[in-house]
């Protein structure tokens, strides 16, 4: 990616489990944490990305995506999800404001979650918890239930 690079980041893959879900939604989520990562990368050091994730105990799958950007106030850990909700000025950070709105969205549709930690100039991790079991995705079904996958 040329803003990885441009950063002079580096993205780590630990180990991923298999997850049965929708190939292209679930790129569009790796790609809107990764460019979240970039966009709010801490200029005084390079910026480290890693994926990785586990089977949790209850039988669903835990994926993290961590990094070491400028981080924000744990106390607006939700807030980050809400669409067109800023925590910075668009002058400092460009952006839409939607991206983290619509990688949640994707991951509620799936039967899962998509939960923000951060500190303020630490970085931020992001825990995307799925079950075994895909979503079904119709629209016509607004409770969405759980098929084999």
């Amino acid at each position: 990616d040329a803003k990885l690079s441009a950063c002079g980041g580096s993205v780590t893959l630990g180990t991923l489990p298999d997850i049965a879900a929708d190939r292209a939604q679930f790129r569009l989520v790796a790609e809107i944490l990764l460019d979240n990562a970039i966009q709010y990368a801490d200029a005084t050091r390079p910026l480290a990305v890693t994926f990785d994730g586990m089977e949790r105990p209850d039988g669903s799958v835990e994926i993290r995506i961590r990094d070491n950007g400028i981080g924000f106030d744990p106390d607006h850990g939700e807030r980050i999800f809400e669409p067109l909700v800023r925590l910075h000025s668009r002058d400092a950070y460009p952006g839409t404001g939607i991206g983290l709105a619509t990688a949640r969205k994707i991951a509620e549709r799936h039967g899962g979650q998509l939960i923000a930690q951060g500190e303020s100039g630490i970085g931020a991790t992001f825990t995307l918890i799925l079950p075994r079991q895909k979503a079904s995705l119709s629209q016509d079904d607004p409770k969405s239930t759980l098929q084999p996958g």
